[in-house]
């Protein structure tokens, strides 16, 4: 019996640790986050280096690293989605012109 009273009495701390956060989630959510923004530099530098190479080979190497990085990007997009991660829409302040 004392068993079933302590459990009651945890079962609001339980409930209120589910619903909100942990330090360990919103780390993780912050990994994400850098992992996703290092992923999009290496694929703007990919993409500038496809730009000005002229060897087939180094375009061919250039189209499997950008199809690469392209996947490993969607990846996260799909984790971060599935972890709640949401970003504010962009909008453009045309009031500054």
């Amino acid at each position: 019996m004392e068993g079933v009273l302590k459990a009651v009495e945890r079962l609001p701390v339980i409930l209120r640790e589910k619903n909100s956060p942990t330090a360990t989630d919103l780390e993780e959510k912050e990994a994400i986050l850098r992992e996703l923004r290092a992923v999009s530099e290496k694929i703007r530098c990919a993409q500038s280096r496809f730009d000005l190479v002229c060897e087939n080979d180094l375009v061919e190497s250039c189209i499997y690293e950008l199809e690469s990085l392209h996947a490993k990007y969607r990846f996260l997009l799909q984790k971060a989605r599935q972890m709640g991660i949401r970003r504010q829409p962009f909008t453009m302040d045309c009031s500054a012109r």
